[in-house]
């Protein structure tokens, strides 16, 4: 067999040059597309984040709140009858009467 050449060199550059043209026209057709993007887009920014003035003061707030709850009676569902009782009364009670057995 005889030796062949590896590369058609006109075939490279014909293909080169058609990329190159094909780059161009793209460019030239999304040209007005990118100028128009610019001039509408709004600029938007995020608004600030929402951070705690004073964490310390929150949590103590908080753990006020749910130490009043587990402190005192209250009514958790009147239609249902379904009341909250303080958790030392709730912790006696069970003493007293223990758990259900399976």
């Amino acid at each position: 067999m005889a030796e062949q050449r590896d590369v058609n060199a006109r075939a490279v550059w014909w293909s080169a040059a058609g990329l190159a043209a094909t780059i161009a026209l793209v460019l030239i057709v999304l040209a007005p597309f990118q100028r128009a993007s610019r001039i509408g887009a709004p600029t938007l920014s995020a608004p600030p984040p929402a951070l705690q003035q004073n964490p310390a003061d929150d949590l103590r707030v908080m753990r006020a709140a749910e130490d009043a709850t587990l402190r005192s009676y209250g009514w958790i569902d009147r239609d249902a009858g379904t009341i909250r009782i303080p958790i030392e009364r709730a912790i006696e009670l069970t003493a007293q009467r223990g758990l259900p057995a399976r």
